[in-house]
């Protein structure tokens, strides 16, 4: 196949959201390669992360060590704790296989680092009989 087929398809569901110690981000693993056969030699993964409209720069290398075992990760998370209260960020993530084949960004999620906000508990409503 042509190099470039053998790349893997991009992440397209990338999403973010404020935690108590950071911004976490998630997605699902790649199974496929732009030229349509399954990727099993998925290697490792690079987040990006961009301020304002600053340059988007390499902020962690994630790798991935489950290839062998019969049931792999399927959602993967990093927690961004190198972030600043009030500050807006951008973020992509790059799959790479064991080749060094590295996919386009993945979509582009933006987010406000605020604190995260309380889940609201179940409030149990009283029957009335």
């Amino acid at each position: 196949m042509p190099p470039e087929l053998v790349i893997p398809e991009p992440i397209r569901k990338l999403t973010a959201g404020n935690a108590e110690e950071g911004i976490i981000l998630s997605w699902e693993r790649p199974k496929a390669r732009v030229g349509g056969p399954r990727l099993e030699d998925l290697g490792s993964f690079f987040v990006l992360r961009g301020d304002a409209d600053g340059p988007m720069v390499v902020v962690a290398t994630l790798e991935v060590s489950d290839r062998d075992r019969f049931r792999q990760i399927q959602k993967f998370r990093y927690l961004d704790a190198a972030v600043t209260m009030g500050v807006a960020y951008r973020y992509v993530v790059r799959s790479q296989t064991l080749d060094e084949y590295v996919s386009a960004d993945s979509n582009i999620v933006e987010i406000t680092r605020l604190p995260p906000t309380a889940t609201p508990r179940n409030v149990a409503t009283p029957t009335v009989r």
